[in-house]
């Protein structure tokens, strides 16, 4: 069953934006996977470690009933890889099989059933929600994360704690026990 047809790189940059949500070494085989959901001229990928979650949509020519499966996300993006930038990429379904055809090459691989996928349930209870600039983000997050482990078994020291107070709206990253550096945010919206 023909699923999708999309330019090479349409379909790569997003499989490389939840790339780094699939562990090198995982327990379960299907964490190795993304899962690729079809529907409404769309297409949804997400990748998941079982203790975070990376979603993707980008527009797809595909009008037919909603599709789900799951196939392996590195080997995917190393065959997305070595094709010409500007290839076309045609997404077939063979039975268990996903077939991935451009120009001269034609590459199958397995997949796994989009039931086995570990979806995260969405928060039910939001506090707060704000909107600001990624580059905004990214500012915060670069001038605390020297204080952020990045390989610790203690799983609550590889992460930041911000935090939302009163009408300030500041981020917080806890250093040591009773000091806090506060970073104010520019461009913030509340959603």
């Amino acid at each position: 069953m023909n699923l999708v047809e999309m330019g090479r790189n349409d379909l790569l940059a997003p499989l490389q934006a939840v790339l780094g949500a699939v562990e090198q070494r995982h327990t379960l085989p299907i964490l190795s996977n993304a899962l690729l959901e079809l529907g409404g001229h769309a297409l949804a990928i997400t990748a998941s470690d079982a203790s975070m979650e990376i979603s993707v949509t980008v527009p797809a020519r595909y009008s037919g009933e909603v599709r789900t499966l799951t196939a392996p996300l590195r080997k995917l993006v190393a065959i997305l890889r070595e094709l010409p930038a500007d290839a076309p990429v045609a997404l077939e379904l063979r039975s268990t099989r996903l077939r991935i055809s451009s120009k001269d090459a034609t590459f199958n691989l397995q997949t796994l059933p989009a039931t086995d996928f570990p979806r995260m349930n969405a928060p039910t209870d939001v506090a707060a929600e704000i909107t600001l600039p990624t580059g905004e983000l990214k500012r915060l997050l670069t001038l605390t994360s020297f204080a952020m482990a990045s390989q610790d078994i203690r799983q609550f020291l590889n992460g930041a704690l911000v935090c939302l107070r009163g009408q300030s709206y500041a981020a917080e990253q806890k250093c040591a026990p009773g000091r806090a550096s506060m970073l104010p945010i520019r461009g913030w919206a509340n959603a």
